[in-house]
């Protein structure tokens, strides 16, 4: 993710890398889709989609979009702290 931020006359810009908990990030939608349906699912691009279309879903974003903040907070801590400090900092 890009952010482009200004403060006063300065403009800067913020790149933030998204990683999962050991290497990727199919490894935090898999405790996402845990922590909501108690299902488990190899975190895996393949595994995931298959999970999606055998429950009729359409997409993985729609997903996170239905799912509550502390369950999104559980399921993605360090983007959420990363998110969360970026917020705080804009805010001093």
């Amino acid at each position: 993710m890009m952010f482009i931020v200004s403060r006063g006359p300065k403009q800067g810009l913020i790149i933030l890398a998204i990683q999962g908990k050991d290497k990727n990030l199919e490894e935090n939608l898999s405790d996402l889709i845990y922590l909501r349906f108690r299902e488990k699912v190899e975190p895996e691009k393949q595994a995931l989609r298959k999970w999606l279309r055998e429950r009729g879903r359409t997409s993985l974003k729609k997903l996170i979009e239905e799912t509550n903040i502390e369950t999104i907070e559980k399921a993605f801590p360090a983007l959420t702290d990363a998110l969360k400090f970026l917020v705080q900092r804009t805010r001093e």
